[in-house]
């Protein structure tokens, strides 16, 4: 069994002049360092938003602290995970808190001043509370600390406020494989389609369970281009048990072609392959 839950490839916006640009080195660990920062950086809860901004009743104000940061970087897509205790406020008015839609649609993210940030909601658990959501920060500063808020608690909002400019047009692909959900969050619409995936719980909400056989998800391959020029691929996953041949985790290759871009087991050791075409 493989376990996995999300993928990402980011080229630059200018297509026929590709560069790296993204998940590089630094910024990867910059994500993975603020990527359950909710839980522990709350500074104030359950306020009475001042004037009621924007519409919504209530705010969460929270820090990402810039010890915690490497580098300066900016439109910067960060996930944010808040968990019990700290999101019984956000359950629905009907279970004992203050959400008045069950999709959780009346949330939102702002910066310290009250400007909307994107977010796109990956889970939301009505029965908890529980959210996980990305939120792509303008900017996020390695010198001094980046407050921000949640705002909830607004009965006039009927309809999912997630948006995909969370992943600017360098990500051609994100899959959070969360559930069923194979859909591509980004603008481009590259939607996955499963074939013999199992729904299991995974380390960033839930995952996609591969039997090593049978199970895949493809997709369309809309404004890629040949990998033979710069790109980055990451992906969450976990091998049930190291595979004693080559298996693949993720593959950017036409149906059928003998080449392409490869990330998985070789020989029994972890690599990540890459062929010119």
């Amino acid at each position: 069994m493989i376990v996995i839950e999300l993928i990402k490839i980011i080229f630059n916006s200018v297509i026929k002049n590709l560069k790296i640009k993204g998940l590089d080195r630094k910024r990867s660990l910059i994500l993975l360092s603020l990527i359950f920062l909710a839980g522990n950086n709350f500074r104030s809860f359950g306020q009475f938003c001042p004037a009621a901004p924007l519409g919504y009743q209530y705010q969460k104000t929270l820090e990402i602290s810039y010890n915690r940061v490497g580098e300066f970087v900016t439109n910067f897509p960060v996930l944010v995970n808040i968990t019990t205790p700290q999101s019984n406020e956000l359950r629905p008015v009907s279970n004992g808190g203050r959400i008045y839609s069950n999709n959780g649609f009346d949330i939102i993210f702002t910066d310290a001043n009250y400007n909307k940030l994107d977010h796109q909601i990956e889970r939301y658990d009505p029965s908890t509370g529980n959210l996980v959501a990305w939120v792509r920060f303008p900017f996020i500063s390695d010198v001094v600390n980046t407050t921000f808020r949640i705002l909830y608690s607004n009965s006039q909002v009927t309809t999912s406020q997630s948006v995909e400019s969370v992943w600017d047009s360098s990500y051609k692909g994100v899959w959070h494989l969360n559930g069923s959900d194979y859909t591509d969050a980004t603008a481009t619409g590259n939607d996955g389609v499963q074939n013999n995936t199992s729904s299991i719980s995974g380390r960033i909400a839930e995952g996609s369970g591969f039997n090593g056989t049978s199970s895949y998800v493809t997709a369309s391959t809309s404004s890629f281009n040949q990998v033979n020029a710069s790109f980055s691929m990451s992906i969450w996953a976990r091998y049930a048990s190291p595979p004693n041949s080559t298996a693949n985790l993720f593959c950017l290759q036409n149906e059928g072609a003998g080449n392409g871009a490869q990330l998985g087991f070789r020989n029994a050791g972890f690599h990540a392959i890459v062929w010119k075409l």
